[in-house]
């Protein structure tokens, strides 16, 4: 997967949501199967990048599942880069028709060690999210080196069960 630098988008290219306007600030390009963010490096950027997202979710008419899923996948990796990373902060959606969704963030920062789903105690309020993108995303990929950190999570045939019996076809709406 490619990421382009951020200097490539610097304007709007879709009409921005009327109900966040938060969003006039990001950098973005959008097409019909792929949608690129340059997300703030604050507290808010989670939220913003999950507003951004289920908007092109919406525009793409993905099913439900799929949608509640990415938005808490693309919550949870943004927050990462948020905390442990640094700017730029960019969130790649891409759709491979109805295949596939894949959400890849990047930041800047790199990490000392390959950070891991580490135990943690009931009571802990943090130190769950890689282990709940591991959870959520049929295929999960983490690189940290001199460009920065790169995770990658993927969802296969989002929207219908993961397994399916042999010979059963897809239910139909």
């Amino acid at each position: 997967m490619h990421l382009h630098p951020a200097s490539a988008f610097r304007r709007p290219v879709l009409p921005l949501p009327a109900e966040a306007p938060d969003l006039a600030a990001v950098d973005r390009v959008e097409y019909a199967d792929h949608a690129v963010w340059h997300l703030p490096a604050s507290p808010k950027a989670a939220t913003v990048a999950r507003h951004l997202v289920l908007a092109c979710l919406s525009r793409w008419q993905c099913a439900a599942e799929a949608v509640d899923t990415v938005a808490l996948l693309v919550t949870e990796l943004v927050t990462n880069a948020v905390q442990h990373g640094a700017a730029p902060i960019l969130l790649r959606l891409d759709r491979e028709g109805d295949a596939a969704l894949t959400v890849a963030v990047h930041d800047a920062g790199t990490l000392p060690l390959t950070p891991s789903a580490r135990a943690v105690s009931p009571s802990a309020e943090h130190g769950r999210g890689l282990r709940l993108v591991e959870a959520l995303a049929d295929a999960f990929a983490l690189s940290s080196g001199g460009r920065g950190t790169l995770v990658v999570a993927r969802l296969d045939r989002p929207g219908e069960e993961a397994v399916r019996p042999p010979g059963v076809a897809s239910p139909t709406p």
